[in-house]
């Protein structure tokens, strides 16, 4: 008889944030990145946090 190991899970809270415009194409699929109206970039950040707790404390600062 074999010993099963038992997988312990993490848990993990993460922070998404976007900045820009997600709008990336137009009429029938023409890349629109760049021109008037449109943004000319788009960034997405994250933060991993091992608890949620200090979620908030960051958020406090």
């Amino acid at each position: 008889m074999s010993a099963k190991k038992k997988t312990m899970l993490k848990v993990y809270h993460r922070f998404l944030d976007e900045s820009g415009d997600t709008t990336f194409y137009g009429k029938r699929k023409r890349v629109i990145v760049g021109e008037k109206g449109v943004s000319k970039c788009f960034i997405l950040g994250m933060v991993k946090f091992k608890s949620s707790g200090k979620i908030w404390e960051f958020a406090s600062r």
